[in-house]
């Protein structure tokens, strides 16, 4: 009833659009600012105008000159509304800009806009910052310098039973480049859109991050943090911080697109050279070594047996603890200093992986962030200096004469039009470069598409199976029979010799490309298929007679491997140009690079189960030739629990080798004999895949309405090529 009785309360005065100062209705107000938003505005030398109502100063608007404050005009339609600053003859009173804020402020540096080169800029400035971007991506190669410390978090010196299998934790890798494709695929169109500063900043953020959460599951020991770290953000960075700058570099360098590729990735093949020292300089700065209860057989070493569940434990203070037996062949693995042979207690020391991802994580973020900030897309219609037509060409008019003729035959070709170096004639057949260019969409309705996915995984199935498991592999096949050798130093060398090879293949195929045509050089990469079939022979020769000329044959023969590899990738964005033409190269790439994906899915898993096989197999050979007694003895169960101590790593193929029958052949080498001869397979598929592959015919172009510049338009009028992408989609 109080309420009932009060009186109505004037409405408040709201200003408007039409009569600032005056009252009038917020649907009034609304319905205004509706129409300018279906108008659009237009730019002004002096910025953007739009809506705003001062808090100090209601019922008055103000218009903020960017100029006159020391900031370039904001893109048009991203953050304000409105009408020109120039006002329109038509126009109400102009409604002022509001002022940006302090993200927006923030952010601008890393917009398209903001990174427009002026003409006359150095293209070759562009370099630097790919590569900064591209080396910290690429440390993803080193990724199996992690495996073996990932599989002994918890014994630190020999793998506990709690500790996570290698077929665990090699399909991280995988896991990252299934989203490594995936994000490609979808943002793609993204990142033509907002530019390249913006997708390496983004990029920056998704790797530091996901470097970050995997340190922490390696602190927790929780493995699905490692997949959600490493596996999805990390994939994440991956795929932004790759195809970043391809897109953009193949526009600075239409004239020659396979080098453009070709630099644009070379830094990412290397950053493993890079990365594999400093991590294991990371993981050895924080290697904890784990509580030394004793050693075996001397006093005050307590006695060690085997619970049911197949571990070694011992009892501490009336405490059954859970402990790892070192030997010989575990310690080797690390400094005399640090570690002796004996028993350690579980859950004690630290192998450093934690405190290696949190250090990266920082090191890469800033990096990558510095490195976006020099990135620069090219201006409009941008031709450089000496390419092939650059000075003149015939402009779309020149046939109806006088000055609109004169104008357009002094009119520069787009860079869309320049053709690349064909490839000699006696190279063989090879594709003619398209001049007219598809979308992503449209490029998805063609076969020539889906036989380069094919050709394109298959072709990287082997390089990216032996990258995953480089130092594990190196480890398993030599050190054995070649210990004064194939040391963890060694071991490690030989990631970092991989990523060289991918380097130097994805800069020299790359450029190889422009010569011999790029469906030619992938036949050339199909030879990794008989260097694969050598593998086998190489690890049972050092086996069978152990020396250093299987090693050296073993090392060029994945070396070359891992460069045709790398040469894949590189030549796959000038492949792409080539078949659905350049101007939507970074949208089609991104959907190619689920190929990639393919193969991360298919090689290491593959990988890991055929060895989890073998390696099943050997440890059943070798028990078949032990003294059960002498095996009970050692392992304080009988032999037909087998199984269960191996599931526990109690029992390992070095451990049985020593109860074994002297001169009994060390079956390691041999684990990977099936890998070797499936990945041979499947490259010989890749390389029937690329035979079929062709032009893509007039008629589908012509079909899907394929996009054709206007210089090779002769009936077009020179003054309706505006420059704009015609397709919104992928503009």
């Amino acid at each position: 009833g109080l309420l009932a009785a009060r009186p109505a309360r004037p409405r408040r005065a709201q200003p408007s659009l039409l009569h600032p100062g005056a009252g009038t209705r917020r649907p009034m107000l609304r319905s205004r600012v509706r129409t300018l938003v279906r108008a659009g505005g237009r730019a002004s030398a002096t910025g953007r105008v739009a809506l705003r109502q001062p808090r100090q100063q209601r019922g008055q608007y103000r218009q903020w000159d960017s100029t006159a404050h020391g900031q370039a005009s904001l893109p048009a339609g991203r953050c304000f509304l409105g009408t020109s600053a120039d006002g329109d003859a038509d126009a109400p009173q102009a409604a002022t800009a509001a002022k940006p804020g302090l993200l927006q402020r923030a952010l601008y540096p890393f917009t398209r806009e903001a990174s427009v080169a002026p003409e006359g800029f150095n293209r070759w400035l562009v370099v630097p910052g790919s590569f900064l971007v591209q080396l910290s991506i690429g440390s993803v190669y080193a990724w199996s310098i992690f495996n073996e410390p990932l599989t002994r978090l918890q014994g630190v010196i020999a793998p506990a039973s709690g500790d996570w299998a290698l077929s665990s934790v090699v399909p991280i890798f995988s896991a990252c480049a299934v989203t490594l494709g995936i994000c490609t695929f979808t943002l793609g169109k993204w990142a033509e859109r907002v530019g390249p500063r913006a997708v390496a900043a983004t990029a920056a953020l998704c790797w530091s991050s996901g470097l970050l959460v995997t340190g922490v599951g390696c602190m927790t020991h929780t493995l699905p943090l490692l997949y959600a770290g490493y596996g999805a953000l990390g994939g994440a960075g991956w795929a932004l911080g790759y195809i970043s700058p391809v897109s953009n570099l193949i526009k600075w360098f239409p004239d020659r697109r396979g080098l453009a590729s070709g630099m644009a990735l070379t830094a990412f093949g290397g950053g493993a050279v890079i990365a594999t020292p400093l991590n294991e300089w990371l993981m050895r700065k924080n290697f904890v070594p784990p509580q030394l209860v004793g050693t075996v057989g001397e006093p005050g070493c307590p006695a060690v047996f085997t619970d049911e569940a197949g571990r070694r434990v011992v009892e501490l203070a009336g405490e059954v603890k859970e402990v790892v037996v070192a030997g010989a062949s575990e310690v080797g693995k690390f400094s005399a200093e640090l570690v002796e042979q004996g028993v350690y207690l579980v859950g004690t020391g630290d192998s450093g992986a934690a405190g290696a991802f949190m250090t990266l994580s920082a090191g890469y973020l800033v990096t990558m962030l510095f490195g976006s900030l020099l990135n620069r897309v090219p201006p409009a219609n941008y031709v450089p200096a000496g390419a092939a037509g650059a000075a003149t060409a015939p402009g779309p008019a020149a046939a109806a004469g006088g000055a609109a003729a004169a104008a357009s035959a002094a009119a520069p070709v787009a860079a869309e039009a320049i053709v690349p170096p064909q490839p000699k004639a006696w190279l063989g057949p090879s594709l003619q470069p398209s001049e007219r260019s598809l979308d992503a969409d449209s490029a998805l309705r063609t076969r020539q598409f889906y036989l380069l996915w094919a050709a394109c995984m298959g072709s990287a199935v082997a390089g990216v199976t032996v990258i995953s498991s480089a130092k594990t592999i190196m480890s398993d096949c030599f050190a054995t029979s070649l210990p004064a050798i194939v040391t963890g130093g060694f071991a490690a060398s030989y990631v970092a010799a991989l990523s060289a090879a991918n380097m130097a293949g994805r800069l020299g195929w790359a450029s190889a490309s422009d010569v011999l045509g790029r469906k030619n050089a992938y036949f050339a990469l199909a030879a990794g298929a008989p260097l694969c079939l050598s593998v086998p022979l190489l690890t049972h020769w050092v086996s069978d007679a152990p020396s250093a000329a299987p090693l050296v044959l073993f090392f060029g023969a994945t070396w070359v491997v891992v460069s045709f590899y790398g040469g894949v990738f590189s030549v796959l964005p000038a492949y792409i140009a080539d078949l659905f033409g350049q101007r939507n190269v970074g949208a089609i790439h991104g959907r190619m690079l689920t190929a990639w994906s393919g193969a991360a899915l298919t090689g290491p898993p593959l990988l890991g189960w055929l060895r989890g096989r073998s390696y099943t197999q050997a440890l059943e050979d070798l028990a078949a030739k032990v003294d059960p007694a002498a095996f009970s003895d050692r392992f304080g169960a009988p032999l037909e629990r087998l199984h269960d101590l191996a599931a526990a790593k109690t029992v390992t193929i070095a451990r049985l080798l020593e109860l074994a029958p002297p001169g009994t052949p060390d079956p390691t080498p041999t684990l990977y004999d099936t890998t070797m001869y499936s990945m041979a397979g499947i490259l010989a598929a890749a390389a029937l895949a690329n035979a079929a592959i062709s032009n893509v015919p007039p008629d589908v172009l012509d079909r899907l309405k394929a996009w054709t510049p206007p210089a090779l338009e002769p009936n077009k009028p020179a003054e309706q090529d505006t420059g704009r992408q015609p397709v919104a989609r992928d503009s």
